[in-house]
């Protein structure tokens, strides 16, 4: 589990750091879109909900594997995910850290706390991430 949600994590803030202005769009617009009674609407919520589901069946497995700490899943993959998805306003593309190097550490701080060997609890913070 530790090393599935670490390629998710990567894959998930690549993802958005490739696609900046469509990633902080949704970030800022998805209320508007909740709003709205239309199947566009409708099938973006299901894809949304089943890519959620993924990370979060990935974090129950790892709980009852023992591999992580018990917490609650569908907070831990809320958190998890929208701190993902934040990455879009802030990230610059010629900033101080790639996308890939901005996932790195997202990974290693978000199992870290799940209390998993492989996050890296001594990561140094860096100060502008990206900026």
């Amino acid at each position: 589990p530790a090393e599935a949600l670490r390629r998710m994590i990567a894959a998930h803030v690549e993802a958005v750091t490739n696609n900046m202005p469509v990633g902080a769009a949704m970030v800022f617009e998805i209320r508007a879109l909740m709003v709205l009674d239309d199947p566009a609407r409708d099938t973006f919520l299901r894809r949304r909900d089943a890519f959620e589901r993924r990370f979060r069946q990935v974090v129950e497995n790892g709980i009852r594997d023992g591999v992580f700490r018990p917490l609650d899943p569908g907070m831990f993959t809320k958190a998890l995910l929208g701190a993902q998805n934040w990455v879009s306003v802030w990230f610059r593309p010629q900033g101080r850290l790639s996308g890939s190097q901005i996932a790195a550490h997202m990974a290693d701080v978000f199992l870290g706390a799940l209390g998993h060997p492989g996050g890296a609890p001594g990561v140094s913070e860096p100060s502008d991430m990206g900026r």
